[in-house]
């Protein structure tokens, strides 16, 4: 699927994360040449390089928190000693048991919270088991539409489930219900960005690059990314019938990535755009390039320097005043010539008198033809010094 034209329309990001103060123009850079960067930016922008602070995409970047490209809802894992998911499933077991409805719904209202933080390492089943236990109090409880939503929820887990015969049949209507219109829900699509080097969904290992041709049932999923030897972290996120979503992490983005966003990766910049100024531009050094950004969700463009179109200018008048003075000068030297010429063959004084007045008017010509060329070379000498200054 073309990346370009897949997520063309996340360019709706919005003030989803904390945006960094920056009081300087922000520049993004990849190298270790930092004074070069800052005075080719200073030379292209036409800044002043005292107002320039130079920034790695990475390091922008870890001050932000995981957001969703369309503001899909999102959680992270904020509970401590949160008990796994069997326990939790049969602590439902237990208090519908002993018809304890008001503490099976409290469990269950926890469900949500503690979906990322069980999930890790939890079989789907577990987690499809307490959400089916949460559905079935709320039904016998006459909540209906949360009784639908918590099953629709266990199905997504577990799509195998079916009702339990041995529990009261009060909530089987909402089950199948529920269990009906997750089969005809259009499914939805998800991508993670920055690329992982590993990727669960739904506790089930799958290719970090091949993620987005999944079909996914609508509901809350469980997303575990992490490095290579690193970490592992987990969100829950949920998806709409027919949505398409993309999971930004802003933790996995590194300086290289910065590439990435200048070729065009819109899932990168639209991270990367998080931490700049929204309303303002933004600059980029890449080897001799500079790029630049108006405003956020614009796309990435190679720069000119400010004063790019007068070299351009200048060439031209160079060539054309240039032109006009060699022609000058050649037809002024042979002015010039037959003048003398006719001076020296003249017989009478009028002859003379017009050979006088024609090397005159060469002269007259030769000094404007060095006129023009010295003007002709100036202009070119202008636009030399420009266009080193553009590109410097």
């Amino acid at each position: 699927m073309n990346l370009r034209l897949s997520w063309s329309v996340l360019l709706v990001v919005g003030a989803l994360a904390p945006t960094p103060a920056l009081a300087e123009v922000p520049v993004l850079h990849a190298t270790d040449d930092t004074e070069a960067a800052r005075a080719r930016v200073a030379r292209v922008a036409d800044l002043d390089p005292s107002n320039i602070a130079l920034h790695t995409v990475g390091e922008l970047a870890a001050e932000l928190s995981p957001f969703t490209a369309r503001a899909a809802p999102l959680r992270a894992c904020t509970q401590e000693g949160f008990p796994p998911a069997d326990r939790t499933a049969e602590a439902l077991r237990i208090s519908i048991r002993d018809v304890m409805h008001d503490e099976a719904i409290d469990i269950g209202g926890r469900l949500l919270d503690l979906l990322p933080c069980q999930a890790p390492g939890a079989h789907r089943s577990e987690l499809a088991l307490s959400w089916y236990r949460y559905g079935y109090v709320l039904a016998l409880e006459r909540q209906l539409e949360p009784a639908r939503a918590a099953f629709s929820q266990a199905l997504v887990f577990d799509p195998s489930l079916d009702w339990d015969v041995a529990l009261a049949p009060d909530g089987a209507p909402t089950f199948y219900a529920a269990r009906d219109a997750l089969q005809s829900a259009k499914t939805a699509r998800l991508r993670v960005s920055p690329t992982p080097d590993e990727l669960r969904l739904d506790g089930q290992l799958v290719d970090p690059e091949e993620i987005e041709a999944t079909p996914l049932v609508p509901g809350w999923h469980v997303v575990e990314v992490s490095r290579a030897g690193g970490a592992t972290t987990a969100f829950a996120v949920k998806l709409s019938p027919g949505s398409q979503e993309a999971l930004l992490l802003p933790s996995l983005i590194e300086d290289d990535h910065l590439y990435g966003v200048l070729d065009g990766d819109l899932l990168l910049a639209a991270v990367v755009d998080q931490s700049l100024p929204a309303y303002a531009p933004a600059w980029a050094v890449d080897g001799r390039q500079v790029w630049t950004r108006p405003t956020a969700g614009a796309p990435w463009q190679p720069a000119t320097a400010l004063v790019d179109h007068w070299p351009a200018r200048l060439k031209w008048a160079a060539l054309g005043v240039g032109g006009v003075g060699v022609a000058l000068l050649g037809t002024g030297a042979t002015i010039n010539l037959l003048g003398v010429r006719d001076a020296t063959e003249a017989t009478t004084q009028t002859a003379y008198s017009q050979a006088e007045v024609r090397y005159a008017l060469g002269q007259s010509l030769y000094r404007a033809g060095w006129g023009a060329v010295t003007a002709g070379g100036a202009a070119g000498v202008g636009a030399l010094l420009l266009t080193k200054r553009g590109t410097f």
